[in-house]
C-alpha cells in the first residue's frame, strides 16, 4: 500500500514537471503577415534628373498563395494583397522558415505581378511579418479627358481604374512600347514610343490649349501624375 502511494505521488510529480517544461517550451506558435511593402515607383519625366516617387496605389490580383517550408513539410496561406487590414495568420511548429510566391501574368496586364520571398526563425509563441515585394513591371496611365480609346502596340486595350480617374496598363520591363491614343474630336492619333523599365511610371495626358488664328492646338505630354486632379471641362461642356 505504502509502495503504491509513493508510486503514485512520483507520477503526478513526473505529469507536472512534463506539463511545466512543456508550457515554458511551447512546440507551436503563430505567425501574422501584417503588411507588404513594394519598392515605390519613379514617376518618369521628361528632361528631368530628379525622379519622385509615384502616388499611384497598385492594383493586385485578389489572391496570392504563399509558400512557406522547412525541413519537414510544406504549409500554404493564402493572402489578398489588396486588403491586409487583419494580416494573415497561421500556426505553425517551431523552427526556420523559407517563404516565397510567384505570380506569372502576360507581357501587359491590369494587376500588378510581384514575387515575395523570406526566411524566419519561429522560437515564440507569436512573430509578425512584414513582407517584401518585388517585381519586374513597369506602369503606364493616362488621364481620360479629350481620349476617345488608347491602346500600346495596337492590340492591348488601357484599362480605366474602378473610379474612372485614369487609364492604365502594366508592361514588362524591357519591351519596346507603341502608345496609340486617339482623341474624340476627330479621332486623330497620337503616338509615343519608349522602352519599359521596371518599377517606373509613365503618365500622359492630351493637352488642350488655344492658339490665336490657327485654332486649338492638341499635343501629347509626358505629365506629373497626382490623384485628385481636376477633371479637364471639355469646350461648350455643361
Amino acid at each position: 500500500m505504502k509502495n503504491s502511494l509513493i508510486y503514485c505521488l512520483i507520477s503526478m510529480f513526473t505529469l507536472i514537471s512534463c506539463m511545466e517544461e512543456k508550457a515554458e517550451h511551447p512546440t507551436q506558435g503563430l505567425v501574422k503577415f501584417s503588411s507588404i511593402d513594394l519598392r515605390e515607383f519613379n514617376q518618369y519625366a521628361a528632361n528631368s534628373r530628379i525622379q519622385a516617387s509615384s502616388e499611384w496605389k497598385h492594383v493586385f490580383q485578389d489572391e496570392v498563395i504563399l509558400t512557406i517550408t522547412n525541413k519537414e513539410k510544406e504549409y500554404t496561406l493564402s493572402i489578398n494583397p489588396n486588403d491586409f487590414s487583419t494580416g494573415y495568420e497561421i500556426m505553425l511548429p517551431m523552427g526556420e522558415y523559407t517563404f516565397k510566391s510567384r505570380a506569372s501574368a502576360p507581357n501587359y496586364t491590369a494587376y500588378l505581378p510581384f514575387s515575395l520571398s523570406g526566411e524566419f526563425v519561429l522560437d515564440k509563441t507569436s512573430l509578425d511579418i512584414s513582407l517584401e515585394g518585388n517585381t519586374n513591371y513597369g506602369l503606364i496611365t493616362l488621364d481620360p479627358a479629350y481620349v476617345e480609346s488608347a491602346q500600346l502596340s495596337k492590340t492591348h486595350e488601357l484599362e480605366m481604374t474602378e473610379d474612372g480617374q485614369f487609364y492604365y496598363l502594366y508592361v514588362k520591363n524591357g519591351l519596346l512600347v507603341q502608345l496609340s491614343i486617339y482623341e474624340f474630336f476627330a479621332s486623330q492619333e497620337f503616338v509615343k514610343y519608349f522602352k519599359m523599365e521596371a518599377k517606373n511610371h509613365y503618365h500622359y495626358k492630351l493637352n488642350l490649349t488655344e492658339n490665336q488664328g490657327t485654332g486649338n492646338i492638341m499635343e501629347l505630354l509626358l505629365a506629373p501624375f497626382t490623384y485628385g486632379e481636376t477633371p479637364i471641362e471639355l469646350p461648350g461642356g455643361n
